[in-house]
Order: structure tokens, then sequence, then C-alpha cells
């Protein structure tokens, strides 16, 4: 996979097709694998994934929002060839949405992806990665699946997870943790979709509904039977959703 240079950092990233650029944000603990199933959108759109800072195959320097940001940045300034879309998971939402934010006339359309305006963690998962960092893949595949995908893909998410590291994942919680942005989202101004799995115990309907609520221009779409990890579980609705939101279907 391609690298690009930010500051003293390696960024990995990965493209596919032609067409319109979206750019794939992923999670806590995960990395541009995480969208693997998007690829299927290629003949249709430019799909750009890439591996945050601490991450995949990025460099591993230990990470903050504002170092996550950076990333996200330097791939819409130097891989994008035109405006693109955003799409957020999780942290990968809480990123897009403080981008949109900030820095919304960059791009085109927002996907918010079983994320909120505000990330509170269950003190289980920070006390599982202080003290059984072993066992924290196999509860988050319990905490994150409802209807499992292939076996390969689930072993592959459970091993970036392992690959991530303590420390790295606990920041990642820690970044979540402490986003609120509850009081802002009325003032994102970009077309907004936002996506959320029936069944999520991590980021609840609730998160979604808020979002679809306050962001102006926005519609909110909920997969049935759909947990967390709905890009994986639920691949060709949650693709049907994104390709005609992008379209202005």
């Amino acid at each position: 996979m391609p690298f690009l240079r930010v500051r003293d950092r390696k960024i990995s990233y990965r493209s596919d097709g032609e067409g319109k650029n979206i750019v794939f944000i992923h999670g806590s603990g995960e990395s541009k694998n995480s969208w693997i199933a998007q690829t299927e959108l290629k003949d249709t759109f430019r799909i750009i994934s890439f591996d945050l800072t601490g991450h995949g195959e990025s460099s591993k320097s230990v990470p903050t929002m504002d170092i996550y940001i950076e990333d996200l940045n330097a791939i819409i300034e130097e891989i994008c060839d035109s405006k693109p879309s955003i799409a957020g998971h999780s942290l990968g939402g809480a990123i897009a949405q403080r981008y949109a934010l900030e820095d919304g006339e960059t791009i085109e359309k927002l996907i918010l992806v079983s994320t909120g305006a505000r990330l509170r963690v269950a003190p289980i998962i920070f006390d599982m990665i202080e003290n059984n960092f072993d066992g924290v893949p196999d509860m988050m595949e319990e905490m994150i699946f409802v209807e499992k995908p292939p076996r390969p893909t689930i072993s592959k998410i459970k091993e970036e997870i392992r690959k991530c590291g303590r420390e790295i994942l606990n920041r990642d919680f820690e970044i979540c943790n402490k986003f609120d942005l509850m009081g802002e989202v009325d003032k994102i101004n970009n077309e907004t979709l936002v996506i959320c799995g029936s069944e999520d115990v991590l980021t609840p309907k609730k998160y979604s509904t808020y979002l679809g609520k306050h962001i102006k221009n926005s519609s909110l779409s909920i997969i049935a039977g759909a947990g967390h990890m709905m890009m994986l579980e639920k691949p060709d609705e949650f693709n049907a959703l994104v390709e005609r939101f992008l379209r202005g279907e």
C-alpha cells in the first residue's frame, strides 16, 4: 500500500476506482480494512481509505484528535483529485463531524456511521484494556457484531485490535469519551447521511437520532438487525444507502 508523509509520520492509504472521491475514516482500534466491503463501490466512485496514526500500517505515534484531523486533512489535500465527501465510523465519525465544523467548505457531503455527537465509553472497556488486554478482541467481537460477517473478516478485525495495542486503543477510547459536540452539530452545513444499526450497543440508535434531528440538512437511515459494524455485517444494504445519497437520489 502507498504511504503519505505527514510531518514525521507515514500514513498508509488505499485508493480504488475513479469518479467522485469519498474518503472513509475508520474507528477505534481499527484500520482501513474496516472499509474493505465498500471497495465494491469503485465502479462508480473513487474509494479512498487510510490508517489513522497509530493504526494498521501507519506510523505508531501516540495520537490525539488534532493529529487525526491532520491525517484526514492531508489525505484530502494531497490524495483526493476532486472535492470529496467523507464518511466516518464511530471515532471516525467524531473526526468527520469536527472536520465538517472546521473545514466544511472543503468537502461535499458527510456520512456519519455508528457514531454520535457525544460518545460515552462504558467503564468495562477501559477496565478490560488495562487489566485483560488479551481478552479485548473477543469482547469487542461480541459487542460490535450482531449478524457476523465471514470468519476471516472477524479474525482480521480482531488482529487489527491486537496490532493496535493497549496504549493506542486506550487513547482512542479516551478521545471518544471526551468528545462532545452536542451543542455544535447544528452548525454543520454539509448535506449529511446518518446511518446506524438497530441493534448497535456501542453507539445506540438514540445517538444517531440526535444527529438526524440536529444537523440541519440531514437524513437518518437505520439498518434493521445490524450492529456497530453494519458496513461489514450488511454491506449490500449499506453500500446502496451510500450510493443513493452520493448520487442525490
